[in-house]
């Protein structure tokens, strides 16, 4: 007869409760991982968007431009260009048709949110720039200024990056 203390390893029990142990987190963590990549999509978004808003207005400065309530001075490839952007980037400034510059409209397809702000007042709305998912209906930027800008807005000048 052996004797079972000279035997060494795990017994089948122990490594199945383990495996189970093992499982039951990775079941726990994932989705839990899953929404911190979302969260961190979203803030990249916002963060871009608020770096064009604030390019744009510095490149008004720097002209002497009024970067509100007149048309659009400078394209949307110019604000990208100017903060050195992405390939990712879709950048749309926004009139009201008569020339009126009424803001912008960002998406990043590749995180899947767009972001907008809105010039009022010969300002950029200063609230924080919240990112809106692209699956939640907006597949486009035409959907995104109906939906966030008054009636009649248009799409001045988008960068073309194949988006």
């Amino acid at each position: 007869m052996q004797n079972r203390k000279n035997k060494k390893g795990f017994t089948l029990v122990e490594l199945i409760v383990v495996i189970a142990i093992i499982g039951i987190l990775a079941a726990v963590l994932i989705p839990t991982f899953s929404g911190a990549i979302d969260s961190a999509n979203q803030s990249a978004v916002e963060s871009a968007a608020g770096t064009y808003r604030t390019a744009y207005m510095a490149l008004a400065a720097s002209e002497g431009e009024n970067y509100t309530g007149g048309a659009a001075p400078f394209t949307a490839e110019e604000v990208v260009a100017y903060t050195g952007g992405s390939a990712d980037t879709k950048l749309t400034l926004v009139s009201d048709g008569t020339s009126k510059l009424l803001g912008f409209v960002y998406f990043d397809t590749s995180k899947g949110y767009y972001s907008y702000f809105v010039a009022e007042n010969n300002t950029f709305d200063t609230e924080a720039i919240s990112a809106i998912s692209v699956s939640e209906g907006t597949a486009d930027v035409d959907d995104a200024i109906s939906a966030k800008f008054p009636s009649g807005a248009t799409a001045v000048t988008t960068t073309d990056n194949g988006q």
